[in-house]
């Protein structure tokens, strides 16, 4: 048999043979058609049957006779079927390729050739037994003996292009290997390399036959294509179906598997993805329309934005190809302002023919249709028609004899009365939507927890039309902050829509930029604008707009290309003193009418064609007046010398040309000279590395990659030198750019060697805060460190005194002089604090130029150096830092994702006008944080960051509090929604990071802090300087003095003056225009009655934590206050009539005080959003609620009320309820939740709650604290839930009260008490990330360990839970089977559980255990503690191993029973019994009592010896 691989080295593969999966027994591959004829013209020539004739004596000679003489000397027995397959197979391979490989010979070698042949016969006879599904099941998964078939293939693809490769090296030195074996031989082979040319030429002609086929019938393949993938994903259902009842808990689905059933989810959505390109199916049928004669009108509607102009776009480009039918295709753009005139105008410029200028719309028509006419066959497409047009007057035949009319519109009416076959365009279907929406925003988004519900609601909100998906999803790619989704959906909700800036810039030196606003996005853009805009551009005016439509109140007109505008030499002056732009250019106008004009403001003129003679005297007077008042700051003429911007362009090409070629040399000198410093560097760190580095620790990965950036550049460098040595004098110059690239590389790893293993960034706290961290570590030199940061209004112990602003006496705070090894550490900005306190110093330099180069790099992002222009205007901004790491920072933040050069050089000219000295800031630093601050632009964004300089400086602020402060001032809207409300804030507060202004802590997924760097705390401070007074933190004994509180003061803050004073006999401070007055942390005893009495204004007081214990009368008159913060001041009563006047009151806070009753007056607050009671413990009712309709959050928490308050059901606006540790309410009432329709946040406790109806509080999405019944109620709340989101957080308690504390760690909770376990599957909710089980009766048999009754609600395995606690069960025999062990448990204890038997039960039969070792994986647990089980014997079966990777606390306390440890700990491998102790490794093993752990035995691989030194003594008993 004649075997030929379809694998040639360097050879073009052929087609493989159809019908793969049962083939017909061979191997054989369809050759071409001229490879065909060279064999077979070979086969027949007298020297290829001379050659088969030698080739088999060869064989018989050197292989067969000498291998029967051997068997026959030795009398063995031969396996003559074996024989001769080998002597069949070298004489095949002889005459295939002249090579023998000798198979046959004593030694019977395995020849991988030969075992690869018969791997693959093999596989074929399997394909001819087993159905093709399980066949090409075993194809894409790689398994069986079609993994065996696809190695065979490899090897024999491998042999056969070393054959090629050796054949080609024979003849190109004109030697054959086969003369070796055989005198004048010639094998199959040496004719196919002779052959090549004509091969090729074979190869071309079959590539082209392909490529015609391709052109079958477009519906045939699509058929074909649909028919495979239902195919695809049949094998994909049986494949997932095998997974799911054969694949083992523990067992983990191979990489190979999982890769390829994303790959068929991927093929998947590509082809669905396709089908709705262009909305097919319409694009099809419009198509078979204009090839059908029968249809001379063809009208496309559908509503705006569904993707009409792009699919006229499309059809129009394959008309111009299809240049054989048609014999011209013309495509206008007709919109909503086109008249006849401008109709005709486009049409003549698209066919060719040009007016005078003279003509009336009749005669143009009649130019018109006689050109069409003679066009014979044409296409007119009119794009976007608002109305009917008259044909006839226009200048369009009929189409008739082949030629059409296409017309796009909104309206169908348009179509009927035009007399076209209708078309509808359909907007896309909500998976096509949400598809095209995915593949524009990017599909990171969802990765992000809790986006892809609300990125659906958005999707689904653009009503399926792909203008609106395209633009919202271009709006949010990039965003990975779920407050910002949240935000941006409700502003879609609430049709806030932004139109996004159209820039047009003509810069000197570059090519002018076209961009084109779609007409929907015009539309609306022009609608926000109604009346501070008149735009009637390219609407073929004749006459300019009338005097009644310049109004007052315009501030821009556009009336550009309207080529022949007239104004009436007898019009009025319009009157428009607000006019900023007036635009008039292609108008081509006569004359301007004499007369002054209203137009104070202008400040753009362009382009405006006048002609000489008509230019009113007037207009140089005007125009000078108005640029000698700063009122024109731009002003195009057509006609202005364009020669100096294009020498300008010129020139710099020359320069940039000539500077490429200086001397190329030096350039290389330079590269080696820095390669060489880099070289020395690496070794420096090898060194470091070698002597410091210890055995167990890991190299940083930043060290790693740098390493190995280090030798990839000298690699590339040595190609270099090597390509440039081989370039001749005239090439050497195109290396040019490729040196410097490899410089500037060399210079960036240098640099980075400093930064990312050296110093860092030079900044006084930052060094320090490395220092710190460095003597923690260093236990033994120093017993204690302390850090405290020294404000310049404080002064305090410290031992690191960071940030201090003037002398301080040691003696006075406390501190010893340093002595006997002490130190005392202090950064300052002053020198002279360094010398007067008697420090050596040292002193911060400035980052160099190029490091601050580098610095800005990072923060702004490598890719602006790809913008044309931009790399000098970055540098000489970063230069202007002078240095400062904070001004780098800011400055390169803000410029980050700018890609407009004209931005570039608008930050570089702020920067350079910034204000030079102000109140002792340095010069530098002032500059750029303002410069910062100022490109926020938005004044409410601004003042949201000046509000941050209200708290005391270094201090962390909660977010959440900031926040609601700024909704409370009015910086951030009132949103229908609290959470809505803190996503805008969230987002505002993102972009105030993002532009490094505020420093982010991130404690936990929704909690964060913020702080102020103080730097730029006293900028903000600086800015609002008049509007502002903040003394806070500053151990203030008595507030400021009257003459202090100025009529200006909007904002006051002396939050933090421990012992604050404020005298009763002080005057009232007049502040009319106070808005924020914080108070919290004063410890103030009273507040005057009068204090409040000129405060009018006063929206906002926070006197937090200051024990006044009662208001004053004043605070009641301060008509405008919006937020009243008074928790923990001790306050035991208010006066029945003190909320009479507080009708604006939204937020009240009395939580921590010890008061009794609340006055009446507070039930008619019904603007009250607020109200907050939390751990009022003497307080026992509250005031009717009903008339609180718009009441979102109410905190009962801990006080004393007995019952529910009344009205609390007419709350319908409420989001959060907290009824926590209401110990004398037992049960919320039927019907009270259910009406509560907008609660997000539910928290009752241990207070009985219907599951039901908590499970129909669709809203309920945030935190869930309560009690069910029982295992019913539960599941009656599940079943409710199904389908929807479950809430973020949840303490759920099942059955009786009096409930322990429960593991911190979880924020997902089951809380289980004095249930019945029956033998039926319990489900529980599907992401539970902690269960406790107390006290409860297991009535189920032994075989059905505890764990395996609980079943997840909608999941099969227990991937969430991380906590696992069970208490004084009864009857519980086992708690695992082998295969309900949850995989990511972090905590397990079992306590008090007298049954217990086995914590981990085995399947293997009793017989085999001992001789089967089954390992349990538990890889995160790192708690495990097993407390007075008495009939405890083993934690698994007799065989099973327990292997823990992070366990840091083993507890066995009293477990009698329990004679043997099956665990293995993998991290105390390779760890010497003797370095145990000292291995630093974090494990502690309490055993009680000490006799049991002398006496257990240890079944896991590591000796128990091992142990020994984690049994700490005092642990023992």
């Amino acid at each position: 048999m004649l075997v030929v691989v379809a694998y040639f080295f360097a050879w073009p593969r052929v087609p493989v043979v159809e019908g793969e999966t049962c083939g017909d027994g061979g191997l054989a591959v369809k050759l071409g058609v001229g490879r065909r004829m060279v064999a077979q013209g070979f086969v027949r020539t007298h020297r290829f049957h001379s050659f088969l004739s030698r080739a088999s004596h060869y064989k018989v000679a050197h292989g067969l006779v000498p291998v029967m003489n051997h068997f026959a000397k030795r009398c063995l027995v031969a396996d003559l079927e074996d024989i001769f397959r080998r002597f069949t197979f070298d004489a095949t391979c002889i005459l295939v390729t002249g090579h023998d490989p000798r198979s046959l010979s004593v030694e019977f070698p395995d020849v991988l050739f030969s075992k690869a042949l018969d791997d693959a016969e093999e596989a074929i006879f399997y394909r001819h037994v087993r159905p093709p599904w399980f066949i090409k099941l075993q194809r894409w998964l790689n398994t069986g003996q079609e993994r065996k078939y696809g190695k065979a293939g490899q090897v024999l693809d491998d042999i056969i292009a070393e054959y090629i490769w050796q054949k080609r090296k024979d003849l190109n030195r004109g030697s054959n290997s086969t003369s070796e074996i055989v005198e004048e031989g010639v094998d199959l082979l040496t004719p196919y390399i002779t052959e090549e040319k004509s091969i090729a030429m074979d190869f071309l002609l079959n590539k082209i036959d392909k490529q015609l086929d391709c052109h079958m019938s477009f519906d045939q393949y699509r058929n074909e294509l649909k028919r495979k993938l239902k195919e695809l994903n049949g094998l994909k259902e049986d494949a997932e179906s095998i997974m799911s009842t054969e694949l083992q808990p523990r067992k983990k689905l191979k990489a190979e598997i999982q890769i390829w059933l994303e790959n068929v989810e991927r093929i998947n959505m590509d082809f669905a993805e396709k089908m709705c390109e262009a909305v097919k199916a319409c694009a099809e049928e419009i198509w078979q329309c204009l090839m059908d004669d029968e249809v001379p009108k063809l009208g496309l509607w559908g509503m705006g934005g569904v993707g009409k102009i792009s699919i006229m776009k499309v059809i129009n480009k394959q008309l111009l190809k299809e240049t054989g039918k048609f014999d011209i295709v013309i495509r206008i753009t007709v919109s909503k302002e086109t008249s006849i005139a401008k109709l005709q105008k486009d049409i003549a410029s698209k066919i060719g023919v040009e007016f005078s200028g003279y003509e009336d719309e009749t005669t143009r028509a009649g130019i018109l249709f006689e050109t069409l006419t003679r066009k014979r066959k044409f296409v007119m497409i009119l794009d976007d028609l608002w109305e009917k047009v008259s044909l006839d007057k226009v200048g369009i035949p009929e189409p008739s004899a082949g030629s059409k009319l296409v017309l796009t519109t909104r309206s169908s009416d348009v179509c009927r009365q035009m007399g076209c076959r209708v078309i509808k365009v359909k907007p896309l279907m909500e998976e096509e939507a949400w598809k095209l929406f995915l593949e524009k925003v990017d599909r990171d988004i969802l990765s992000i927890r809790g986006v892809e519900p609300i990125a659906r609601s958005i999707a689904r909100r653009c009503a399926g039309l792909p203008l609106g998906l395209i633009t919202t999803a271009s709006c949010m790619k990039g965003i990975d902050d779920i407050s910002e989704w949240r935000n941006a959906l409700k502003e879609f909700s609430q049709r806030q829509k932004c139109v996004p800036t159209i820039t047009i810039p003509s810069f000197k030196g570059f090519p002018q930029l076209t961009v084109k606003m779609h007409d929907l996005l015009r539309d609306m853009a022009l609608h926000i604008e109604e009346s501070r805009f008149l735009v009637k551009a390219g609407t073929m005016l004749i006459e300019s707009p009338d005097e009644q439509e310049w109004s007052k109140d315009l501030e821009k007109v556009s009336l550009m290309s309207n080529s022949l505008l007239y104004i009436p030499l007898e019009t009025s002056p319009p009157k428009c003193p607000r006019l900023t732009t007036l635009l008039l250019s292609d108008c081509d106008i006569g004359s301007i009418p004499e007369g002054s004009p209203h137009c104070c403001c202008l400040i753009v003129v362009q382009r405006v064609f006048l002609k000489a003679h008509s230019v009113p005297a007037y207009m140089p007077l005007v125009l000078f007046d108005l640029f000698r008042q700063g009122c024109v700051i731009s002003l195009f003429v057509v006609g202005e010398n364009c020669l100096s911007v294009a020498m300008d362009f010129v020139l710099n090409k020359i320069n940039k040309h000539l500077d490429d070629h200086m001397s190329f040399d030096q350039h290389m000198k330079d590269l080696k000279r820095k390669l060489k410093e880099l070289n020395g560097t690496k070794k420096d760190t090898e060194y470091i590395m070698r002597t410091e580095l210890q055995p167990r620790k890991k190299l940083k990965e930043e060290v790693q990659i740098w390493l190995e950036n280090v030798e990839r550049v000298n690699g590339e460098v040595q190609d270099l030198d090597d390509r440039i040595g081989e370039s001749s004098a005239l090439t050497r110059a195109s290396h040019t750019e490729y040196l410097s690239k490899s410089t500037k590389e060399v210079e960036e790893l240098i640099i980075q060697h400093d930064w990312s293993l050296g110093h860092g960034w030079r900044g006084k706290t930052s060094i320090m805060k490395v220092i710190n961290n460095q003597l923690l570590k260093e236990t033994g030199k120093f017993e204690i460190v302390i850090w405290i940061t020294v404000s310049k209004e404080k002064g305090r112990f410290v031992m690191i005194l960071d940030d201090l602003w003037e002398k301080v006496s040691l003696e006075r705070i406390g501190i010893l002089e340093p002595s006997n090894g002490s130190k005392l550490v202090l950064t300052t900005r002053s020198s002279d604090v360094c010398r007067q306190v008697g420090c050596r110093m040292i002193k911060v330099k400035p980052l160099t130029e190029e490091e601050a180069w580098t610095l800005f790099l990072e923060k702004a992002g490598r890719d602006i150096l790809i913008i044309r222009g931009v790399k000098p205007i970055a540098r000489s901004i970063a230069k202007r830092c002078a240095g400062l790491p904070l001004g780098v920072i800011t400055i390169a933040s803000c410029m980050k994702g700018i890609d407009d050069i004209s931005e570039w050089r608008n930050a570089l000219k702020e920067l350079s006008l910034r204000k030079k000295s102000v109140n002792g800031f340095e010069e530098e630093v002032f500059q750029q944080l303002q410069f910062s601050f100022d490109r926020l632009k938005n004044p409410k964004l601004q003042d949201c960051f000046l509000s941050c300089a209200l708290y005391p400086e270094d201090e962390e602020i909660e977010e959440r509090s900031l926040i609601q402060l700024w909704i409370a001032e009015g910086l951030v809207e009132e949103m229908d929604s609290m959470r809505a409300g803190f996503d805008r804030g969230r987002a505002i507060m993102n972009r105030l990071i993002s532009n490094c202004l505020l420093e982010v802590f991130t404690h936990s997924e929704n909690e964060r802090t913020i702080k102020m760097h103080d730097l730029i705390r006293d900028m903000a401070l600086h800015i609002a300087e008049s509007r502002v007074l903040v003394k806070t933190g500053m151990m203030l004994e008595k507030i400021p003095d009257v003459q202090e509180w100025s009529k200006d003061l909007e904002k006051v803050s002396l939050m933090r003056n421990q012992w604050l004073y404020i005298p009763l006999e002080m005057s009232p401070p007049k502040c009319p225009r106070l808005t924020t007055l914080l108070l919290s942390h004063c410890n103030i005893v009273s507040i005057p009655e009068g204090f409040f009495k000129h405060m009018d204004a006063l929206k906002v007081l926070d006197i937090y934590r200051n024990p006044i214990k009662s208001l004053p009368i004043s605070l009641s008159k301060c008509p405008g206050l919006t937020t009243l913060l008074l928790s923990d001041c001790r306050i035991e009563s208010i006066p029945e009539s003190f909320f009479d006047d507080a009708n604006e009151l939204k937020i009240l806070d009395l939580s921590f005080n010890p008061i009794k009753s609340l006055p009446h007056s507070l039930s008619n607050l019904k603007n009250l959003t607020s109200l907050l009671l939390a751990y009022c413990k003497d307080l026992e009712n509250v005031p009717s609620l009903s008339n609180l309709g718009v009441l979102k959050k109410l905190n009962l928490r801990g006080t004393n009320i007995k019952e529910i308050p009344d009205g609390m059901e007419n709350l319908v606006s409420l989001e959060y309820l907290n009824l926590g540790y209401f110990y004398s309410l037992n049960e919320i009432p039927n019907e009270v939740l259910s009406r509560l329709c907008c609660l997000q946040d539910l928290i009752v406790g241990e207070t009985l709650i219907n599951g039901k109806e908590v499970g129909e509080l669709k809203k309920l999405q945030g935190t869930l604290e309560g009690r069910f019944h029982d295992w019913h109620n539960l599941n009656m709340y599940l079943e409710a839930c199904r389908g929807r989101e479950e809430p973020r957080q949840y303490i759920i308690y099942v059955g009786d009260i009096g409930f322990p504390t429960f593991f911190e760690g979880a924020r997902k909770e089951i809380v289980v008490s004095g249930c019945n376990i029956y033998t039926y599957q319990i489900v529980l909710p599907r992401d539970n990330e902690g269960l406790q089980i107390r006290e409860c009766n297991v009535d189920c048999s032994e075989e059905y360990p505890l764990f395996s009754r609980f079943i997840l609600f909608s999941l099969s395995s227990f991937s969430s839970l991380r906590s696992l606690k069970i208490n004084d069960c009864r009857n519980m025999k086992k708690l695992f089977s082998p295969n309900c062990v949850p995989l990511n448990l972090q905590i397990l204890s079992v306590e008090g559980c007298k049954q217990l038997k086995e914590i981990i039960t085995s399947e293997v039969e009793t017989e085999e255990r001992g001789m089967v070792i089954t390992e349990f994986y538990l890889p995160q647990l790192s708690l495990l503690s097993l407390w007075d089980l008495p009939e405890l014997k083993s934690i698994c079966s007799a065989g099973g191993v327990l292997v823990c990777d992070s366990l840091l606390q083993i507890e066995i306390v009293d477990c009698p029973k329990l004679k043997r440890m099956g665990l293995n700990l993998p991290k105390l491998d390779n760890v010497p019994p003797s370095a145990s102790a000292s291995a630093n490794l974090s494990l502690s093993v309490r055993i009680i009592p000490k006799e049991w752990w002398e006496s257990v035995e240890w079944d896991g691989p590591q000796p128990k010896s091992l142990f020994d030194p984690f049994v700490n003594s005092c642990f023992l008993i």
